[in-house]
């Protein structure tokens, strides 16, 4: 079965297709559902044609060729207008977030060499592992740099807990904590 308006060829990529108009396209819209219902019953032909017709073959729907509209068509200024204001304040309103987000981001880093002491951490180890000793002995050795947070040792038997070491932090007296 060759497609309608095509002319007769040996070959046609298209030869078991069905081409319809766009208003042909849209009937099949009244069917809707149609693929949720059981199997049709083939031994039996179904009294809708039409829908049989549309399941067994696939269909291409040529657009009207009278139709052109470009994105600068007068008819369209409203539309136009619409979007352009829709991507504009998009694209504003995530610049504002960027620049709000990433002012801080830059403000945590501005002159970071020059006030890195000025943050104290602690270290305290509890179970008295090679880890946490070789943590504490590192810890040691970067303490006094300007570049570097200012680190104190804890004696683990101050705390009965992790938790309460967490709550130095959160009190605001060290600014991290390595347990």
């Amino acid at each position: 079965m060759a497609c309608k308006d095509s002319p007769p060829s040996d070959f046609s990529p298209l030869s078991d297709c069905v081409i319809e108009e766009a208003s042909t396209r849209d009937s099949i819209s009244n069917h809707d559902g149609f693929l949720d219902e059981k199997a049709p019953n083939t031994s039996q032909p179904s009294k809708d044609l039409t829908m049989d017709r549309y399941l067994e073959t696939p269909t291409i729907v040529i657009p009207d060729p009278t139709f052109r509209c470009d994105f600068f068509a007068s008819e369209l200024q409203s539309e136009r207008r619409a979007y352009i204001r829709a991507v504009a304040l998009s694209t504003l309103g995530t610049a504002l977030v960027i620049i709000s987000v990433l002012s801080i981001y830059w403000g945590t880093l501005w002159k970071l060499d020059e006030r890195a002491y000025k943050l104290r951490g602690v270290v305290v180890d509890f179970d008295q592992g090679d880890v946490g000793q070789a943590v504490q002995r590192a810890s040691q050795g970067l303490t006094g740099s300007s570049r570097q947070i200012t680190w104190t040792v804890e004696n683990p038997s101050a705390f009965k807990d992790p938790s309460s070491v967490a709550q130095l932090v959160l009190d605001e007296r060290y600014w991290v904590a390595i347990v």
